[in-house]
């Protein structure tokens, strides 16, 4: 009895030990092999899990440029609560994605290359081709409380030498229900800048394909888009502002055949 009592003991710490341990192994093996695992290398302050509630954190993420100096994208905070017991019945669930100080750099140069090239190659390299795709049962997806904070997007066109910025974006999507046999749906709004807003509406069918979309824009400003506007015309400034609301419908499968229609102002 004692024998037993002694290893169950023992083994008992070990394993307590190993998932206390886990979080640091899995952070220094990420960053260690983050080229081979996401074609680009990565560094982060803190990986943390929760066993109990499934939930994931992460601080201080960073992924470089391809010359491993230069930061392409970070951010602070990213915050993962998983529903493990759904997985059981095929269902996909996530009730929050919470994602802090997303910080994006992009940038076309003049040969139409664009910094990011190489992560597209890296992801998108068949090296299953030969392979036969096995038939996949039906799946669900159900996404809730989505939400990007704080972030922030850098785009750099060498073509009229500009940089297109947005600072404090923020996304909120309370849910997105995906099922492979029923109709499926989704809710987006957003915030472009302090004055603009975004909201989305849309429902598809996987079964059939066909979808309807509402999309509704609300003082939208003319003039982030002036240097553009000069590759096609003499002019001094842009002002001014778009409010609209699109529906758009149609079927998945003949996207040119989709009917667009609303009121823009």
């Amino acid at each position: 009895k004692k024998i037993l009592t002694y290893t169950g003991i023992g083994l008992l710490v070990l394993l307590v030990l190993l998932l206390i341990l886990l979080p640091v192994m899995v952070k220094n093996y990420a960053i260690r092999n983050s080229k081979e695992l996401v074609g680009r290398q990565i560094d982060m302050d803190k990986l943390r899990m929760n066993y109990f509630t499934g939930t994931i954190k992460i601080y201080d993420f960073k992924m470089f440029e391809a010359n491993d100096q230069d930061v392409f994208v970070s951010f602070d905070n990213l915050i993962v609560n998983t529903v493990p017991y759904k997985y059981a019945g095929n269902v996909k669930a996530l009730d929050q994605f919470y994602l802090q100080g997303l910080n994006v750099n992009i940038e076309k140069r003049n040969d139409s290359l664009y910094n990011f090239d190489d992560l597209v190659a890296f992801h998108t390299s068949d090296t299953t081709a030969t392979e036969e795709e096995e038939e996949e049962e039906a799946f669900k997806y159900l996404l809730e409380n989505l939400e990007l904070k704080d972030a922030g997007f850098h785009f750099y066109d060498a073509d009229v030498d500009h940089t297109t910025e947005i600072e404090n974006f923020s996304l909120f999507i309370p849910f997105i229900a995906w099922d492979q046999e029923n109709e499926s749906d989704a809710d987006v709004e957003f915030n472009l800048g302090e004055s603009t807003t975004v909201k989305a509406v849309s429902n598809v069918h996987p079964g059939t394909g066909d979808f309807k979309s509402t999309v509704e824009i609300d003082n939208l400003q003319l003039s982030s888009f002036y240097e553009y506007a000069l590759e096609y015309a003499e002019i001094s400034s842009m002002e001014g502002t778009v409010n609209a609301t699109i529906v758009l419908e149609g079927n998945v499968d003949a996207p040119t055949e989709t009917l667009v229609s609303g009121d823009v102002e």
